[in-house]
């Protein structure tokens, strides 16, 4: 019997599962994952934990399950969108914590880039540019905001705060990348060591202390600075319709070239995972960011196939097809996978606390339990004109409002140990698409 890995790396737990021929789990564990909060506004993750967590779970799923590791034939990652840290290349050594997806200590950069002369004048241009071009590509760039949630302006604010980051980036040394690009480095990259008196394997790289070598580089180089194109597209810094990184928001932003990380397919060969952690080398075939592995895994492979998960955040996702959706309502197309010659995209809406938001209405007594809330919500025929805006870290589509000024509370075991609820839908791509929505080319 062959089995696949799957490691889930999420915002409040790690799981990793062992499935057979047939698809179905064998075996699984689940670790927690602590988040930091160090000042208001700020999210973190410490990647010497997350790591550990990582680990763990891969190793106790491997005991407690008794497969022999050496049956498993790949391993295939999915991960937070939009959590990023910074590293030196040297020595892999972080320069900061994670700052997660749910951090606003941006936000003032937000605001002031989002009303600065520069955004104004690119979103005027690419109008025009629409106008006489009728590419999707302008149409989407005419409306582009930047937001808490991307990567782009938490890590222009890392590269002025951080101590020696921005010197280390300029001179090649350190790079940005999401947790799946510094999982797969880690995965790719951890040192091995043997006898300084054995011989060398053909390929290696060394370096010599005293009695023992560390091997940096065994066979084949490993060193992997990648990430997949699902991860990629959700980085503010990524141009889905050229499928490469957007010179324009590099040039824009000033951020160095060398910082990112090589874009890959969502399935292909990222290396194998280190012998001396899990015993032995297990291929990774496949990394792919969260929602979008959630799409692919709730069979909504088809053009207007819909999946709703409820978990940390809530995420509306509908398959758009080989053909990229560019909207003025502020539904800015993402890419779901890219696997041989398929191309597939995806649209998203998002609320991104609906676990803090129950953390919230424990606090206040409107619930003693996050199960209490179908309950509480069909209590009533209607709420007579009472709404409640969600919006404790800002709204987004239709309305794009930032908001930074929330202390968030850290959420509770509880709301932790909800599992993410994906439910799915088929639509009719071509017929329930607002109007403003247009298909590129």
């Amino acid at each position: 019997m062959k089995y696949i890995g799957a490691l889930d790396v999420g915002t409040t737990t790690v799981r990793f599962h062992i499935l057979d021929e047939k698809a179905n789990t064998v075996a699984s564990s689940v670790e927690k994952v602590r988040l930091l909060y160090p000042k208001p506004g700020y999210v973190e993750i410490d990647p010497d934990e997350l790591w550990q967590a990582i680990v763990n779970v891969i190793n106790n799923t491997l005991r407690e399950s008794k497969v022999n590791a050496e049956t498993i034939v790949g391993l295939g990652i999915s991960t937070q969108r939009c959590s990023f840290t910074t590293w030196n290349l040297k020595d892999g050594r972080h320069y900061h914590n994670f700052i997660t997806w749910k951090d606003s200590r941006a936000n003032d950069m937000v605001n002031e880039w989002n009303s600065s002369i520069s955004m104004k004048g690119l979103r005027l241009g690419s109008q025009i540019l629409y106008t006489l071009s009728r590419k999707k590509r302008y149409l989407a760039a005419s409306v582009f905001k930047f937001m808490n949630t991307q990567i782009s302006l938490r890590l222009l604010w890392a590269l002025q705060h951080v101590p020696g980051l921005q010197e280390a980036a300029n001179n090649g040394n350190a790079v940005f990348g999401g947790v799946d690009s510094w999982l797969l480095y880690k995965l790719t990259v951890q040192a091995q060591t043997r006898p300084s008196n054995e011989p060398p394997a053909a390929g290696e790289v060394f370096i010599k202390l005293g009695d023992t070598v560390i091997i940096v580089i065994a066979g084949i180089p490993e060193r992997r600075h990648v990430t997949d194109v699902s991860s990629a597209s959700a980085t503010g810094l990524f141009d889905p319709f050229t499928m490469c990184w957007s010179y324009v928001m590099i040039n824009l932003l000033k951020l160095p070239n060398s910082i990112f990380p090589e874009v890959m397919d969502t399935c292909g060969n990222f290396g194998v995972t280190p012998k001396d952690v899990f015993g032995v080398e297990i291929p990774i075939l496949c990394s792919m960011a969260d929602q979008s592995a959630s799409l692919f895994g709730s069979g909504c492979t088809q053009p207007g196939d819909l999946k709703i998960t409820m978990g940390t955040g809530t995420f509306v996702n509908v398959n758009s097809g080989s053909k990229a959706h560019a909207s003025v309502s502020g539904l800015y197309p993402l890419v779901g996978w890219r696997i041989n010659d398929e191309l597939v995209y995806m649209v998203e809406g998002a609320s991104n606390n609906t676990g803090v938001l129950i953390e919230w209405a424990k606090k206040i007594g409107i619930i003693d339990h996050a199960a209490e809330t179908a309950n509480t919500a069909r209590s009533v025929n209607d709420s007579d004109g009472v709404y409640f805006v969600p919006a404790f870290s800002g709204l987004q589509t239709e309305i794009v409002i930032e908001v930074g000024k929330v202390e968030q509370e850290p959420i509770s075991s509880e709301t932790e140990d909800m599992k993410s609820v994906t439910k799915e839908w088929r639509i009719d791509m071509e017929s329930n698409l607002p109007e403003d929505v247009e298909t590129s080319e």
